[in-house]
């Protein structure tokens, strides 16, 4: 599947980057306020010890500013309708005629990319800052959201 398909079906993953001054209207603001959660309500209590999590059973997590992997820092990839599969050589010639061809050489098909929505750069979760019984509870977490993708993704290639 589409890196490009791939994010739009399936997301990002459990790490959600929330603004907590959203929440907090009297604390600073700013990026630095700026963090992933992973909620941890239906994890058991011995799964969560020695993991600090806030009021409302969410873990923090840190990140840090990285090249969108989407679009490889452009803000803009080809349209996944028009390139998602490929275009074979034969198709190239046969099915596009010279000025398409141009256009889509020159970016006339591009659109924003899904992931950084044009900003060149996403939050990446700063997995290396957590404790490490944190770390393990993320691990497991992303695992376990990435297994849950193979597996749709399968069903979805057999007609499921």
């Amino acid at each position: 599947m589409d890196r490009r398909d791939s994010i739009a079906t399936f997301g990002t993953g459990p790490l959600k980057l929330v603004d907590l001054c959203d929440e907090d209207d009297d604390g600073p603001k700013g990026p630095s306020r700026m963090a992933f959660v992973l909620d941890t309500i239906d994890y058991d209590e011995k799964d969560l010890e020695g993991v600090v999590v806030d009021s409302e059973g969410r873990l923090h997590v840190p990140f840090t500013w990285g090249v969108c992997g989407t679009c490889n820092g452009e803000g803009k990839h080809v349209n996944a309708a028009i390139d998602a599969h490929g275009i074979s050589a034969e198709e190239w010639e046969r099915d596009w005629d010279p000025d398409e061809r141009d256009g889509y050489l020159n970016g006339d098909y591009d659109v924003p990319c899904v992931e950084c929505h044009g900003r060149t750069t996403v939050p990446t979760p700063n997995l290396d800052a957590l404790p490490p019984a944190a770390r393990k509870l993320v691990d497991e977490a992303l695992e376990s959201h990435h297994d849950g993708c193979a597996i749709q993704a399968a069903e979805m290639r057999m007609g499921a």
